[in-house]
Formats: C-alpha cells, structure tokens, sequence
C-alpha cells in the first residue's frame, strides 16, 4: 500500500543526487533549494497532504511527487500552490537542465 514519502527519505534522495552533481552545479543548486515544504497540487497530491517542495527559481518550483517518485518542475502563481503537474525525473536532472538553461552547457567546461 502506497503513503507518503516521509522526510528522512526524501533527505535521502536529496543527498544523492547533489553527490552527482558537477560543482558548478551543485554551487547553482545551493542557490535554489529551500527547507522541504509540502505544496498542494490539485488533485494529485491531495492524498499525501501535498508535495514536498525543495527548490524555487523564479516563478518555477522544484518539488518531489511520492506518488510517481520523481521531482517535477513546474510554475506557480501562489506561494504553496504548485500550478501544474510535470514529473521529470532524478533531482540532479531537474537541476542540471535548469543550469543548462541559465548558463548554457559550455559552462561546465572546467567544472
């Protein structure tokens, strides 16, 4: 039977993916992520109490779904309301394609 991703082990997964992390990476994660905070989203986190949120960038928010256990990136209007529903993937891909984003990919070069 499925429940909620309890704290520990989102920690857990957290951590690992910052070990795989380039440091320029991991020094740009350090920047967006947040103390885990559940957010609701309609209606698919409403059985868990809501998604743990770990990361904001702008108008966007990092977030881990327990129920795919995935982290999502998607907008949001109201602090704590994520808008939409996006499963991505690992953390470190959700962080290294933001990077990617912000910095293109020639900035790993000497990273």
């Amino acid at each position: 039977m499925w429940s909620p991703l309890p704290r520990s082990e989102l920690d857990a997964q957290i951590r690992e993916s910052e070990d795989i992390l380039l440091p320029a990476e991991l020094a740009f994660w350090e920047q967006l992520r947040i103390d885990p905070v559940k957010w609701q989203l309609h209606p698919w986190a409403d059985a868990s109490g809501g998604f743990w949120a770990v990361g904001i960038i702008g108008q966007q928010v990092i977030y881990y779904d327990d129920i795919e256990g995935d982290f999502g990136l998607s907008r949001y209007s109201t602090h704590g309301v994520i808008d939409e529903y996006s499963c991505v993937g690992e953390l470190h891909y959700v962080v290294r394609s933001l990077f990617e984003k912000c910095y293109g990919s020639s900035a790993h070069k000497g990273a």
